[in-house]
C-alpha cells in the first residue's frame, strides 16, 4: 500500500478526518478554532464544542469576532456547547466505548435533524486530574481510528502543550493521523494505526510500523526528487520555447535568423546538454550545433512548413536515452517553429505586397502628374496654333506652318497614349538603359518652343562644361 501523502489546510478537511492540535498560546487556539467551526457552520454541520478550561462565553466571543451570529446557531441547536460532564465524564468517570457511542448517537442524529455530518472538537485538559477512566486517554484516542474513517464525523482533539507532559504529547503523536502545531497541518508520520496499538505484542508491531514508516519515507524522499527533478526538465523545455516565441519579436529578424536561434536554444533544453547537439534541415538549407556530429543515438520530428518538410535532429554523442516526454517536446518545438516560419512569411508576403501597391500608387501619382503635364501643354500648343490661324486665314504660309504644328501635337497625342500603355506594363518587361546625348535633346526642345512661338521673340542659351 503506497502513503498518503495529501498536504492538509482547514478549509479540505473531510468526514472521517481524527486531528490533534497542539498549541501553546491562546492566540493560535483561536486562529485555529474559529474557522473550524465557521466552516462546520456554514456546510450545515451540527456543531460540537467541549469546553474545560474555556468557558462558553470565550468559545462564543471567538465566532462573534468573526461577524457569526452565533446565538441564533445556539437557538436552532446546529451549534451546541457541552461540558466534559455532558460527555467524556458523563457517569462520573470516563469510559472509551461509550464516549465513542455518544459520537455515533450525536451524528445518527444530525443526520436524521438533516444536517450533512457532525463536527466536534474537545478541550482534553480534564485528562489531567486524574479522574477515574482518564488513563484510558490513549486507548479512546486509538479507537476513534477505528470509527472515524466510516462515519460522517470529524474532530479536533486539544492538547494545550504548556500542560501536559513529553510523554502525553508523545503519546498523543502516536495516535492521530494528522497533527496541527499552532495553525499548520502536518500529515503525521509517527501516527499508528489502531491495530497494531491496540492489539497483541503491540511494541513489535509498532517496531514493524516504524520500520515500514522508514522505507515509505525514503519512498517519499525519492519520489519527491524525482519530481523535482522532472520539475526542472520541463522548466527548461519551457524557456526553450519562450526563448523560440521570442525571436519573433525581432522585427527585422529573417527565417534564416530565427532557425539558428532556433538551433542554439534546443540543447540545454534536453537532460545532458553538454553532450548534446542538433540540426534543421529546410528548404534546401541544413543548420547545425558548432559542435554538431551524426550518432547513433538520435532523436528527429518532421514537420511541413510552407508546402516544404522541415526535419528536426537530436544527437546524443554518448549513448544516453531520450524520455518520453522530450519527444514530446521536440514535436512543440517543431510545430512551434512552423507557426513562427509560417507567420513570418506571411509578415514578409505582406511586406512585398505592400511595397508593390505602393510603388503603384507612386507610379499612378507620377504617370497623373506628367499626363495633366503634357496634356496642357498639347492643348495650349494647339489653341495658339488654332488661333494664330485664324488670325492668318489669308496667309497661306503661315497657315500650313500652323496645321503642321497641329498634326505635330495629334501625333504627339498618339505618341503620349503609346507612352501611357508601356508605362502600365512597365513591370512586365525588361527595361534597358542606354546613354543619350542629352545636348541633342535639350536642342530640339529649344527650336519646338521656337516654333511654337513665332510671333514672339524668345532668346534661350545652353551653357555646357564641356
Amino acid at each position: 500500500m503506497e502513503p498518503d501523502y495529501t498536504l492538509y489546510e482547514i478549509e479540505n478537511l473531510n468526514f472521517g478526518d481524527h486531528l490533534c492540535c497542539l498549541y501553546s498560546t491562546e492566540k493560535d487556539h483561536e486562529a485555529l478554532l474559529t474557522p473550524f467551526l465557521k466552516q462546520g457552520l456554514e456546510n450545515h454541520e451540527k456543531v460540537i464544542y467541549i469546553v474545560d478550561s474555556n468557558t462558553s462565553p470565550v468559545v462564543k466571543n471567538y465566532l462573534k469576532s468573526d461577524n457569526i451570529d452565533v446565538e441564533s446557531y445556539l437557538k436552532s441547536r446546529q451549534f451546541v456547547i457541552l461540558t466534559v460532564k455532558d460527555t467524556y465524564l458523563k457517569d462520573g468517570y470516563f469510559d472509551p466505548d461509550k464516549m465513542i457511542k455518544l459520537l455515533k448517537s450525536e451524528t445518527e442524529t444530525a443526520l436524521k435533524n438533516g444536517y450533512s455530518g457532525l463536527r466536534v472538537t474537545g478541550e482534553m485538559t480534564w485528562v489531567l486530574k486524574e479522574l477515574p477512566g482518564s488513563e484510558r486517554l490513549i486507548e479512546y484516542e486509538s479507537k476513534l481510528n477505528i470509527y472515524f474513517p466510516y462515519s460522517r464525523c470529524l474532530a479536533i482533539c486539544q492538547y494545550d502543550i504548556r500542560k501536559f507532559s513529553p510523554d502525553i504529547i508523545l503519546k498523543i503523536l502516536e495516535t492521530h493521523p494528522i497533527i496541527v502545531i499552532g495553525t499548520e497541518f502536518f500529515q503525521n508520520f509517527y501516527y499508528i494505526p489502531p491495530e497494531p496499538y491496540l492489539g497483541k505484542n503491540p511494541k513489535e508491531k509498532i517496531l514493524h510500523h516504524w520500520i515500514n514508516n522508514i522505507k515509505d519515507r525514503k519512498l517519499a524522499e525519492q519520489a519527491l526528487n524525482e519530481q523535482e527533478h522532472q520539475l526542472r526538465e520541463r522548466i527548461k523545455e519551457l524557456n526553450c520555447l519562450y526563448g523560440i516565441s521570442k525571436l519573433l519579436e525581432y522585427p527585422d529578424i529573417s527565417i534564416e535568423e530565427i532557425i539558428e536561434g532556433t538551433i542554439n536554444l534546443i540543447p540545454p533544453a534536453f537532460q545532458f546538454p553538454e553532450i548534446i547537439c542538433s540540426r534543421i534541415l529546410y528548404n534546401s538549407m541544413e543548420y547545425k550545433t558548432d559542435s554538431f556530429d551524426n550518432s547513433p543515438y538520435n532523436l528527429s520530428y518532421e514537420v511541413i512548413v510552407n508546402q516544404q518538410i522541415m526535419k528536426i535532429d537530436v544527437f546524443y554523442l554518448r549513448n544516453k536515452p531520450f524520455l518520453k516526454e522530450e519527444k514530446i517536446f521536440l514535436k512543440e518545438i517543431g510545430d512551434r517553429l512552423k507557426l513562427i516560419i509560417e507567420e513570418k512569411i506571411g509578415e514578409i508576403k505582406l511586406k512585398e505586397s505592400e511595397k508593390e501597391y505602393r510603388n503603384a500608387f507612386n507610379r499612378s501619382e507620377f504617370f497623373k502628374e506628367l499626363l495633366s503635364h503634357d496634356i496642357k501643354n498639347i492643348l495650349q500648343v494647339l489653341f495658339l496654333c488654332t488661333s494664330q490661324g485664324l488670325d492668318n486665314l489669308n496667309n497661306e504660309e503661315y497657315l500650313g506652318e500652323c496645321f503642321k504644328r497641329i498634326i505635330g501635337q495629334i501625333e504627339k497625342i498618339d505618341k503620349l497614349v503609346e507612352n501611357v500603355n508601356k508605362f502600365s506594363k512597365l513591370e512586365e518587361i525588361e527595361l534597358k538603359l542606354e546613354p543619350i546625348d542629352l545636348y541633342e535633346v535639350l536642342k530640339k526642345s529649344v527650336n519646338f518652343v521656337q516654333r511654337s512661338s513665332l510671333d514672339k521673340t524668345i532668346k534661350i542659351q545652353i551653357k555646357s562644361t564641356e
